[in-house]
């Protein structure tokens, strides 16, 4: 069993979190305060401590202006220069259809007042993220893609963090250097056999996206023979002190909650997102627009999503309630490739929902192959229900992994399910699932 199986879970977990934030929870609290409020309230006290009585050191360096927020007039514009030059950045839909998911975001991480678009790829087979940053060049009439610079543990892998499996972003600022900073994970693979995560702290320096890994555990081998291996700042270290790390990390700094306004596209968990390519400028211009209102805190994530993602209005209760019984397979869709099935049929499938969210699948049922197994389902951010299965690697079945998706239930009263499936790193695409009723 390869080793992307255990940490597929985590990723997987990763998206159910930012789904569960997705599905209602983006409001920002009153008393919730970002990181560009922290930079604010540490420059006050720079300035108290200027009018004391002790001289001021006019050779120190001083921190970059902050700017709070983008205004509205700058916002629109900054946007139109991104819009102008959509080729230079809009991921075309058929690279798109190759990953799990793409996804687009305005921000301003630095606090410069130039907005930066982020631009990214996600394949949960081999737990890799393509991250592209560009920012608004000083005279604002253009834009330039930044360079990255990786640090820290097993930098020369130059591996990007998967900055978009998570609604809320924990941030701090760094006041004697005027530097924001983010916290983000890097699921990674360096084998069939071999992976781990990497912390990632991550900022804007100078025109250069620096990922500092302060962090990392490694897992070799799989099957319930794993070796686990932890390393920071120093090198390698125990669990215990991998644990206090993370779990302290940054020291001396208070931790904020950013939002960013993610726009996922082709994504195989959810068809919703519209494709970036072909949308009408008004309406692209719409999404980066209202992405970094996100950001800065003016729109919740959720209204953001529900506006631009969600075309399922089916609550997911209903459609537990609605999915709950037996059902077998009548119809697959798979890019136009239409199959139909009946009892005894090879490749034919039962599949029973239970009101405990849980799910029973019979693969080849009523034939010498049949195969089940069980999974249980949660809610998407997208009105679904979700679930994954990885079969022991002795069952030799012709995937590692599978994720269902259920849908609705549509007119006709059949149960539509989206399915897709990894052999190793291969990606085998994904398919419609119709189900008629048996009970």
């Amino acid at each position: 069993m390869i080793m992307r199986k255990k940490h597929f879970a985590l990723v997987l977990a990763g998206i159910l979190c930012s789904s569960v934030f997705m599905s209602g929870c983006g409001k920002n609290s009153d008393d919730e305060t970002v990181v560009r409020e922290d930079a604010e309230d540490e420059e006050e006290e720079d300035e108290d401590e200027t009018d004391s009585d002790e001289p001021a050191d006019e050779d120190k360096p001083q921190a970059p202006a902050i700017v709070k927020e983008i205004d509205e007039d700058t916002l629109a514009s900054q946007t139109e220069v991104f819009l102008k030059e959509r080729d230079e950045w809009v991921i075309p839909a058929e690279e798109g259809l190759q990953s799990d998911a793409t996804y687009y975001a305005v921000t301003d991480m630095n606090y410069n007042g130039r907005a930066e678009l982020i631009v990214g790829d996600w394949s949960g087979a081999v737990n890799a993220s393509s991250v592209r940053i560009y920012e608004i060049n000083e005279a604002g009439d253009g834009f330039d893609l930044l360079d990255w610079s990786f640090t820290g543990c097993d930098s020369d892998k130059k591996s990007c963090p998967e900055v978009s499996l998570s609604g809320f972003v924990s941030a701090y600022y760094d006041k004697k250097t005027g530097i924001s900073h983010y916290l983000f994970q890097d699921f990674f693979l360096y084998s069939f056999t071999d992976g781990g995560i990497r912390w990632c702290d991550l900022s804007i320096e100078d025109g250069t996206v620096v990922s500092n890994a302060y962090a990392m555990s490694l897992s070799q081998g799989s099957d319930g023979n794993e070796k686990d291996t932890y390393y920071g700042p120093d090198g390698e270290m125990s669990e215990q002190d991998y644990t206090v790390l993370t779990y302290s990390y940054p020291k001396g700094y208070t931790l904020k909650t950013v939002n960013f306004g993610f726009y996922y596209g082709e994504d195989i968990y959810s068809r919703d997102g519209k494709t970036v390519q072909y949308m009408d400028d008004d309406e692209l211009l719409d999404v980066l627009k209202d992405s970094y209102r996100v950001f800065a805190g003016r729109l919740d994530y959720s209204d953001f999503y529900d506006r631009y993602m969600v075309v399922n209005d089916m609550d997911p209760e209903d459609l537990l309630e609605n999915s709950v019984g037996s059902w077998g397979l009548a119809m697959t869709d798979t890019e136009g490739d239409i199959t139909e099935y009946g009892p005894g049929d090879d490749l034919y499938m039962t599949l029973d929902v239970y009101e405990d969210m849980s799910v029973h699948v019979v693969e080849e049922a009523g034939t010498d192959a049949e195969y089940a197994f069980d999974m249980n389902i949660f809610e998407h951010g997208d009105g679904s229900l979700m679930g994954s299965y990885m079969p022991a690697a002795s069952d030799g079945r012709f995937y590692d992994e599978i994720v269902l998706s259920i849908t609705e239930v549509n007119e006709n009263g059949m149960l539509v399910v989206t399915m897709s499936a990894w052999a190793g790193e291969t990606y085998l695409g994904a398919s419609i699932w119709y189900f008629e009723r048996l009970d």
